[in-house]
C-alpha cells in the first residue's frame, strides 16, 4: 500500500513523493496500517513502486499486494484524478471496514473502485461486495487482463470470471479489465453465453479512454454472432447427445423422462435474448424447461400468469436452472432472461401478454422427422426472426 499513519497518527503517502524523500521517510518509522494498526514495514523501490507492507497478513486485504496491484491501483488513482474527479487512493472505511483501491463520487454515487489482479475464492468477493452494496456504495470491479482467456470472439467464462459482469454506468453487462504494466483498458460487451461455461463478447482495447463512458458506452448487437451463435448452439446440443455422460445429464434425463428426444425440440428454443449471463444453465436447456412447462401441447387460450413462471423457476426446478454469481445482482434481476424470451415467443405469435398474464395462442409443437425437417425449420426460423432477435437487444427495458 503507499498510505500509512506514523507514530503520531498522521497519513504518510508515498505517492509523488521523491526517491529522497523516501529514502528520509525510512528514518521516521514505524509506520502504522490506518485500517487494522498493525505495524507495516516501508519498502524502498529502486526499480519497482516504493511501498508499505505489513509484516502480517492484514485482515482487511487477507491476499496481501503484488507488484501488478499496486501498478494497478495507482493507475487508476491518477487516471481518475486526470478527469477531474476527486478520487482517494486507499481510503480506509471504518463503518465497513474496508479499504477500497480508490473511493470516488460519480454522480453523486459513492463508488469503490477496485482493482482485482489475482484469483481468490469467490466467497472473498461476495463478502466485500455484499458489505459495499449494503452500506450504499457501488463496488466498481477491474480485473487484470491476463485473467481472460478469449479466442474467435469466445469468452472462457470461469465462475471467477463471470462474477465481474457488472452493468454500472450501462444498460447491459460487460467485465472491464486492466493491463497496468502496457496502460490499456480492455472491455468485454455484448455477452451472449452459449453454454455455462463460454459466451461470445466483443472485446476492445482502449488506448486513450478519457472516462467510464468512453470505455463502457452502450454497444449495439453485432449482427454478424447471429448465425455463428446459432450454430454453437447447435453443436452445443448434439455434442451433449454424444457425450459419454450423456446418461448422467440431468437435461436429457428431463427430456427421457417427458419422452422427447433432444432434436425434436422446435427453433424457438435456443435462441439468443438479452441478458442471459444471469443464468449459468446453458440457454437452449433453461428455454427448454419454460417450453415444456408452459407451451408444449397447452391448449389454445390457455393462461399462465408471471408468478406461475418464478414458482416453476425458484423451486420446481431449483435443482436444475443454476444462476450465474454476479457482483452487482441486485433483487429479481436474474429473472430478466425469463421475461425476454416469454417476450419472444410473443413475437413469434406463441404467446399473448396481457399485464403479467400471458396467453397461449399457438401451442408448442415437437419437430416431426428431425433428421430431415430439423435443418430446414431452424433455417426457416431463424432468418424470419433474425430482426426480431437482434431489435430485442436494443430494447432492453421494453
Amino acid at each position: 500500500m503507499f498510505i500509512a499513519k506514523n507514530h503520531s497518527g498522521e497519513l504518510i503517502s508515498l505517492i509523488s513523493k521523491s526517491s529522497e524523500s523516501i529514502n528520509m521517510l525510512k528514518k521516521e518509522g514505524p509506520f502504522y496500517c490506518p485500517a487494522c494498526q498493525e505495524e507495516v514495514i516501508l519498502k524502498i523501490g529502486m526499480k519497482k513502486l516504493s511501498h508499505f507492507a505489513h509484516k502480517h497478513s492484514c485482515p482487511i486485504k487477507p491476499e496481501g499486494e503484488s507488484y501488478t496491484h499496486l501498478l494497478g491501483k495507482l493507475f487508476l488513482y491518477q487516471w481518475l484524478n486526470k478527469q477531474g474527479i476527486d478520487a482517494i487512493l486507499e481510503q480506509y472505511l471504518p463503518s465497513i471496514s474496508q479499504r477500497p483501491d480508490v473511493f470516488v463520487r460519480l454522480n453523486d454515487i459513492p463508488v469503490a473502485v477496485e482493482f482485482q489482479s489475482s484469483v481468490i475464492p469467490l466467497i472473498d468477493l461476495e463478502k466485500r461486495t455484499n458489505n459495499y452494496l449494503q452500506h450504499g456504495i457501488m463496488p466498481l470491479w477491474i480485473i487484470h487482463q491476463r485473467q481472460i482467456t478469449v479466442k474467435n470472439q469466445i469468452i472462457a467464462l470461469s465462475d471467477f470470471i463471470g462474477y465481474f459482469i457488472q452493468t454500472f454506468h450501462s444498460t447491459q453487462g460487460y467485465i472491464l479489465t486492466l493491463d497496468p504494466e502496457r496502460r490499456l483498458f480492455f472491455t468485454y460487451t455484448n455477452i451472449i453465453p452459449i453454454s455455462t461455461n463460454r459466451a461470445y463478447t466483443i472485446q476492445k482495447q482502449h488506448r486513450f479512454a478519457n472516462s467510464f463512458k468512453d470505455l463502457i458506452g452502450n454497444n449495439i448487437f453485432p449482427q454478424y454472432f447471429y448465425h455463428p451463435w446459432i450454430q454453437s448452439i447447435e453443436s452445443w446440443l448434439k455434442n451433449c447427445i454424444i457425450s459419454p455422460d450423456a446418461r448422467k445429464n440431468a437435461f436429457l434425463q428431463f427430456l427421457y423422462v417427458n419422452r422427447i428426444h433432444p432434436l425434436e425440440l422446435p427453433p424457438e428454443i435456443g435462441v439468443p435474448v438479452p441478458e442471459m449471463y444471469y443464468i449459468k444453465t446453458p440457454p437452449l436447456e433453461w428455454q427448454a424447461y419454460l417450453w415444456v412447462a408452459f407451451l408444449w401441447d397447452k391448449p389454445v387460450n390457455s393462461k399462465f400468469h408471471l408468478s406461475s413462471i418464478r414458482a416453476y423457476i425458484y423451486h420446481k426446478m431449483k435443482n436444475y436452472i443454476v444462476w450465474r454469481q454476479l457482483a452487482t445482482l441486485i433483487g429479481n434481476e436474474n429473472m430478466r432472461p425469463f421475461v425476454h424470451y416469454l417476450q419472444f415467443l410473443t413475437k413469434t405469435g406463441h404467446l399473448k401478454k396481457e399485464g403479467d398474464t400471458f396467453i397461449v395462442r399457438k401451442s408448442g409443437k415437437l419437430i416431426d422427422k428431425p433428421n430431415i425437417c430439423r435443418e430446414p425449420l431452424r433455417n426457416d426460423f431463424f432468418r424470419r426472426y433474425k430482426g426480431v432477435l437482434i431489435r430485442s437487444f436494443l430494447l432492453t427495458d421494453e
